[in-house]
This record gives structure tokens, C-alpha cells and sequence, in this order.
């Protein structure tokens, strides 16, 4: 079972139990079909035993009903019985009479919860799982490593839900293309809370905007010395996502009151010291023109294909490279090839396409980046200006696809 990114503690808490479980009922022939368990349980060699018992399991829930964002415990018996299983579930909140004495009997300091027990042994390393994700007492199992966001009891607080503030400046259009570079995504700054609620699971406890010259910016600004705009700061509650607290920290800084500043968000950006636009990108497209458009690849796809990495230019300008100005870059930068693209020197601010560059292209002495390997687009027509004819890149080796 395999999402992007954010297992840390639930995968062992709570979702491995499930695909363990899951797999013993798989593997005895009594599991249900489409049920979301990895499809890399090997059970081909399996023969079904019809006479097999299945598993029954007691699960009673301790629930936080103020906390509507908190783990969904429900789900955990819902697959167990697709699967299944025999359950009988009990359903308590955390603060019922019922729930108060639960939590003093099992030293329970975070909730939602569950206490399982039942035929444990009858599926191979339950125990074990159970054990590394909570706590033994007797016949029943109390799962404790729970994955956020949780009502910690010994605070009375809702653990793992973030604040999102950005703070932006009003003047510069362009920065509204700024991007967060992220676990290979280049997330649009001003769509960060609700990308990482929906992808990744982070909940959200506020998403504010603030300009640079508000008296909430301007008051940010000067605690946090931001000098580049858009900034955004995460509070300290990121933490319970320990994937995403290590990824912040390389493209921020960390603050003594323990919230996270993004500062090294992808151009453009306004700086505040100069008080101006910088990384404004611009891009050139040099096409083929006549001699082999429209046989040749469509050099639109490079735009889809750099947006994914951040890289959005502020102004796109096109010339055939027989033109006079074409014929002024394909001389200056010895190209050989066309329909090509060359992006400005500040798309060095962008550590995605840094990271990418090599393989499609080339920086020049001024700067400029030039895309140069053309056999990175499979089976697609280009114009050879020194063989004087359109030529096709060969199909991709099955390892380089």
C-alpha cells in the first residue's frame, strides 16, 4: 500500500495491521476483491481453504467528536470487515463515562484510539505490529503511535493541525507564479495548505494572506528579517509530519519560537531590500518555420513540462530561425537543431531545473540555457539545419523510459 509521502507513524500504526490482516484472508481465499491492499502480496502459490475460520477481533473506538479532522478510527474495522473478518465493534468518545475509565485503565494520552483483540495469532506478525505500534495489556492491544492530527490529553490541544501564512507583495505580478520546490513538485505558493491537505494528508488549521505593507506583514517582516517576498510561514505544528519538517528545512530556516519560514522559493520573487522584481524568466522559442512544421514535435510540450518544475516565464517570445532575429540566435549559440528553446540566466534560481538541466541541455557563457538532446523526445521530428532535412529521434530504450 503506497501513497506519496505520508505514512511516518500511521503506517505502522494502523495501515501495515490492515494489509497484514488483509493478506491472511487474501491468502486463505475468503478476502474480497478491489479492497486498496498492495497488490504485491505474492498469494499465486496459495490454495484456498475453504474451511478456514475467519478471524474475529472485539475493537472498541474511542472517538473525538470536537475534533472532526482528527484520525478516521472507523475506517480501521470498516476494512477489516471487506476483508472478511468477523468484528464486534464498541463505540465510546474519549470523554463519556464509559471512555473516561478506558483511558485511566490503558494510560491512553492521545486520542482517537483503538483497543483490538481477538485472533491475533491467526494472522503471521499481528502481534508484533500491534506491539510496535502501541502497547499490550492482557488479551488486548492499545494502538498509541497515532498519526496526526490527535488530541494530545496531557495538554488538552489538538496536535498536527498547521497555520499557513503568507506574506506577499500586491506590486509584483509575477510572483504569483513563485513556487515551493517540494519533494520533486513545484507547489504554487498560494495553493500550499490545500495541495498538502489533498495530497498528502496535512491538515490545515489556517490559510491567511497578508500584503507586505498590512500591519500583520509588515510586523512578520521585521520578526522573521524577511527580505524576499512571497515568504511563507508554517507553524511549528509541521512537526507531527516529521517527512515534511525535513523537507522544509531545506528551503527555509527554522525560527526560535519553532515555526518555519519558506524563504528559498523558486523565482520570480520581490526583493525588499532592493525594492525590486527579480528572476523574471524569459523564454525564447526559435522554430522550424516552414521547412518542417508541421511534421515537427510541438515545442509547446517544453512549457508543460518546466511548469511542472517551477519554471514559469514572465515573457515567452517566438522566432522562426530563418528570421533575421532566429538567424541571430542560432549564430550566437551554434544552434543546429530547431524547433529549440532557450530560457534567461535566472532560471538558475530554480534548484528543480538545476537538478534536471544536464540531461535535456546546456548553460552558455552568458547564461542562457539552450536545449540541446533532442533524443529525450522519442519518435519526434526535428529539423537538422546542417544535414538540411527533418530528422526523427529513435524510440527510448526500455530502461531509459
Amino acid at each position: 500500500m503506497e501513497m506519496k509521502g505520508l505514512f511516518s507513524k500511521v503506517i505502522i500504526g494502523i495501515l501495515v495491521i490492515v494489509v497484514a490482516v488483509a493478506a491472511f484472508f487474501v491468502i486463505q481465499g475468503i478476502g474480497k476483491g478491489n479492497t486498496g491492499i498492495n497488490p504485491s502480496v505474492q498469494v499465486t502459490t496459495i490454495t484456498p481453504t475453504p474451511s478456514v475460520t475467519a478471524p474475529k477481533f472485539e475493537i472498541i473506538t474511542l472517538s473525538v467528536p470536537e475534533c472532526p479532522d482528527c484520525f478516521a478510527i472507523d475506517a480501521f474495522a470498516y476494512v477489516l470487515q471487506e476483508n472478511g473478518a468477523k468484528v464486534n465493534q464498541q463505540k465510546f468518545t474519549y470523554s463519556s463515562e464509559e471512555g473516561k475509565k478506558l483511558l485511566k485503565q490503558f494510560n491512553i494520552t492521545k486520542v482517537p484510539t483503538i483497543i483490538i483483540s481477538g485472533d491475533v495469532d491467526k494472522v503471521k506478525d499481528l502481534e508484533a505490529l500491534l506491539i510496535k505500534a502501541g502497547e499490550k495489556f492482557g488479551s488486548q492491544y492499545v494502538l498509541k503511535d497515532i498519526a496526526p492530527p490527535y488530541l494530545d490529553l496531557t495538554t488538552g490541544k489538538v496536535v498536527g493541525k498547521v497555520d499557513f501564512t503568507t506574506i506577499y507583495e500586491p506590486g509584483c505580478v509575477a510572483c504569483k507564479h513563485s513556487t515551493v520546490p517540494i519533494y520533486g513538485d513545484a507547489l504554487n505558493s498560494s495553493q500550499l495548505a490545500e495541495y498538502l491537505k489533498q495530497v498528502y494528508g496535512i491538515v490545515a488549521n489556517s490559510d491567511k494572506e497578508f500584503t507586505a505593507q498590512s500591519k500583520e506583514g509588515s510586523e512578520l517582516i521585521q520578526k522573521y528579517s524577511i527580505t524576499m517576498l512571497p515568504a511563507i510561514i508554517v507553524s511549528k505544528d509541521i512537526e507531527t509530519y516529521p517527512e515534511f519538517a525535513t523537507a522544509f528545512k531545506r528551503i527555509g530556516t527554522i525560527e526560535s519560537d519553532g515555526n518555519y519560514i519558506l524563504r528559498n522559493l523558486n523565482p520570480p520573487f520581490y526583493n525588499l531590500t532592493s525594492g525590486k522584481e527579480e528572476g523574471k524568466i524569459t523564454m525564447v522559442f526559435i522554430k522550424a518555420g516552414a521547412s518542417c512544421e508541421p511534421s515537427c514535435y510541438d515545442y509547446t510540450v517544453h512549457v508543460g513540462a518546466l511548469t511542472q518544475l517551477g519554471v514559469v516565464a514572465s515573457t515567452t517570445l517566438y522566432y522562426d530561425y530563418d528570421s533575421p532575429v532566429g538567424k541571430n540566435f542560432t549564430k550566437i549559440y551554434n544552434i543546429t537543431k530547431v524547433p529549440t528553446l532557450l530560457i534567461s540566466p535566472e532560471v538558475k534560481g530554480n534548484a528543480a531545473f538545476m537538478f534536471v538541466h544536464k540531461q535535456i541541455g546546456e548553460f552558455e557563457k552568458d547564461g542562457w540555457f539552450v536545449f540541446r538532446n533532442f533524443e529525450v523526445l522519442e519518435e519526434s521530428a526535428y529539423f537538422d539545419l546542417a544535414l538540411n532535412k527533418t530528422v526523427t529521434t529513435p524510440k527510448l530504450p526500455a530502461t531509459a523510459q
